[in-house]
């Protein structure tokens, strides 16, 4: 999982279960926000994009803060490169279907 590879953290605490459980916490914590608040406030579909993404990122940031107790820079990268991750999925997806 990329939290034990880039963190060190393969002999921690934290089953891989409670990971793919956090990641799906902050998917369900975030994703109604994105989708259903930010349409409300923000018409432009750049701006709705890059403010969008970036309020979750911070907000799964949070998350992993308290949960993975990894420092603020480290909950910060993970966050925004599960973000990316997540970002092009949808993209690639989109161009697939």
């Amino acid at each position: 999982m990329i939290v034990r590879l880039a963190w060190k953290k393969q002999n921690s605490d934290v089953s891989n279960a409670s990971l793919i459980f956090l990641g799906i916490f902050c998917q369900i914590a975030t994703l109604p926000y994105l989708w259903f608040l930010f349409p409300l406030f923000i018409h432009s579909r750049i701006l709705f994009t890059i403010s969008g993404e970036i309020s979750v990122a911070l907000g799964e940031a949070v998350i992993y803060l308290f949960f993975l107790k990894v420092g603020l820079k480290r909950s910060l990268m993970l966050s925004f490169f599960c973000n990316a991750v997540s970002f092009l999925a949808g993209i690639l997806l989109h161009i697939l279907v």
